[in-house]
């Protein structure tokens, strides 16, 4: 019974995907970070998008994917790794996939650890806000730098 009931569900399977639009890997832009004799870069596919010195730095990590549905407009967020103990994280990069320009970066923020950043989207807004370490209250959370994206420009806001 088993056998029989596995097949059903295995044919049904297929047919399902024949039947249908089924989207595999292939079919979608495959996006990665490399760090190679001290330059990182971001790709999509085979293209280059963007490209930074690191030095003794591991490749960037992809912290944060958002889609804004109202602009049709995907965020990629990565920070760079640097070795040591100096920073606990690094420089942010920001990268965006609108449906004129394509996959480009429109920002590098500065950060070096603390708390990480908070990010956030809605429909048609995107917003990381960092909060600043204050070495005059013994590392105590000061004030937070916020970062938003506007008029297709990644700006600080305060």
């Amino acid at each position: 019974m088993f056998l029989n009931l596995f097949m059903i569900m295995s044919f049904s399977t297929i047919l399902f995907c024949l039947n249908s639009n089924v989207a595999f890997a292939d079919d979608f832009p495959q996006i990665a970070s490399f760090a190679d004799n001290n330059t990182c870069s971001i790709k999509v596919g085979s293209d280059v998008i963007d490209n930074f010195d690191c030095y003794g730095s591991r490749k960037p990590l992809l912290i944060s994917y958002s889609y804004l549905y109202d602009s049709d407009v995907e965020f990629f967020v990565y920070i760079e790794q640097p070795l040591g103990n100096a920073c606990d994280g690094g420089p942010l990069h920001v990268i965006i996939n609108d449906n004129e320009a394509g996959y480009k970066p429109i920002g590098k923020i500065d950060f070096c650890g603390g708390k990480y950043p908070t990010i956030s989207s809605g429909p048609s807004s995107f917003t990381i806000r960092i909060p600043q370490v204050d070495s005059a209250k013994d590392n105590k959370m000061g004030d937070v730098d916020i970062w938003s994206y506007r008029d297709k420009h990644l700006l600080k806001i305060n």
